[in-house]
């Protein structure tokens, strides 16, 4: 219930309701007669609370009214203290989040569908060559007169447009003359487009240089060589030190939602009930995005160890350990013969895992699953696919299937990261082969995968 005080044109409260007693931790009777200054008139306003009551902060909205024939102001007090906790611990999270952002070792910025630059690392701002005054709040023509004819752009371009990632190396021409080589992830997000950009200036001239002297020069190879060993060790030494950076604050704040749930539901609303809600499912959310993108970062570093695998028994396995989570499930298997072949066995499996957990998932809503699984042989490659009878997909999004953070349906129709199938495409892709998809909405669809016969 709201507190209801009612002051005179001296300031003094002439009447206050039971709420207003236990808002300011006294009896009704002993409130009139106090001063209370009203800091504004109309439109409302947040004041802190310095009570003993656990109410740290209320909104007041007063309006002058005639009460017994004389001008009062007549002031409503509604407790938000929940409301501004959970405020600033979604604040809190933001400006983790952005520091993380901040310090990573790539180039972070995100571009506006109007092309201004919204945001940019400092790494971003040393790749540019421009002061971070030149760039923010202007659009990218502004900044590099002539970008818009370039193939870089255009790229940009669908990328915002059709909201289709694009992976690729580019030699960019500063206006002074010098170059760089970056290579360039572009992902559609709800601002506008977000870039990561990596400087391989380096790596590029070093490829240069050894293509040039590769004979004799074998010493300045395993110099080289020690040196890309040490970047990827500080790489994955920095994912995991990004990694725990980021689950403590999670913790903190599941933690604090917890004590909140605990100790304050019953007087929250259910507004705030709601906020607390999104906030937990948020860091539920983000850990586990944490852990995918740290499997998706070794599936890139990691040795392969490449021997004979016998897909039919890996298949056969992956398949009875899927079928323990869906037990109360009716679902036909057709599994045809499936050959031989040359790779990396565990990185096989997390390919046959993601294919086959995702059939499972998307004919969940189906009386009777049916899903095919089988190999295609061609004249250099076997063709590996995985078929369901499930709700499957429009075409004109297949290209977006593989790519990081790419979902094509709600999270709260099926659950997911959205990294399963980006690490299917870098596994295989490791493996000298190709991936892409068929389907049609509500006819199943079917995932294919490509392995060198040699």
């Amino acid at each position: 219930m709201d507190a209801i005080l009612v002051i005179d044109q001296q300031g003094i409260i002439q009447f206050a309701n039971p709420a207003a007693a236990a808002m300011f931790a006294g009896k009704t009777g002993a409130l009139i007669g106090t001063h209370f200054d009203v800091p504004a008139i109309g439109d409302p306003v947040e004041i802190p609370l310095s009570q003993n009551t656990g109410i740290s902060y209320v909104e007041l909205h007063a309006q002058e009214v005639l009460w017994n024939s004389k001008p009062v102001i007549v002031a409503i007090l509604r407790d938000i203290t929940e409301r501004k906790r959970t405020e600033e611990a979604l604040t809190t999270a933001e400006v983790r989040y952005r520091s993380t952002l901040d310090n990573m070792m790539e180039g972070c910025q995100i571009i506006g569908p109007d092309w201004r630059y919204l945001y940019l690392n400092p790494v971003a701002i040393t790749q540019s060559h421009k002061s971070k005054e030149e760039l923010l709040g202007h659009t990218m023509m502004e900044a590099y007169p002539g970008i818009d004819t370039t193939d870089m752009f255009s790229h940009l371009r669908r990328c915002m447009e059709q909201r289709i990632p694009y992976r690729f190396e580019n030699l960019f021409q500063y206006p002074d003359g010098a170059r760089g080589w970056f290579r360039l992830n572009f992902e559609p997000v709800p601002e506008g487009v977000f870039i990561l950009s990596e400087d391989i200036t380096r790596e590029k001239h070093l490829s240069e240089e050894l293509q040039k002297h590769r004979e004799g020069l074998e010493e300045l190879v395993r110099d080289r060589t020690a040196q890309l060993e040490a970047v990827n060790k500080e790489l994955e030494a920095f994912s995991y030190s990004v990694s725990h950076d980021l689950r403590a604050p999670l913790r903190h704040i599941d933690g604090f939602v917890q004590l909140l749930n605990q100790k304050s539901a019953s007087s929250l609303d259910e507004t705030g009930k709601r906020y607390l809600s999104v906030i937990s499912e948020a860091t539920i959310k983000m850990a586990s995005l944490i852990d995918e993108l740290l499997v998706f970062s070794r599936m890139g570093r990691t040795e392969m160890r490449k021997s004979r695998v016998k897909v039919a028994r890996l298949v056969a396995d992956v398949v009875s350990e899927a079928m323990v989570d869906n037990s109360g499930r009716t679902v036909s298997w057709n599994i045809e013969s499936l050959p031989e072949v040359d790779g990396d066995p565990a990185m096989l499996r997390l390919v046959w895992i993601n294919l086959i957990s995702n059939a499972l998932k998307y004919t969940r809503r189906k009386k009777e699953a049916k899903i095919y699984i089988g190999c295609n042989d061609g004249e250099a490659e076997l063709i590996f696919y995985v078929r369901d009878n499930g709700v499957g997909f429009d075409m004109q999004f297949a290209d977006k299937l593989f790519g990081v953070f790419q979902r094509l349906h709600r999270h709260r129709d099926f659950e997911g990261t959205g990294i399963g199938l980006a690490n299917v495409r870098r596994i295989i892709d490791r493996h000298n082969g190709k991936t892409w998809a068929e389907g049609r909405i509500e006819k199943g669809s079917t995932f294919y995968f490509s392995l060198p016969k040699h």
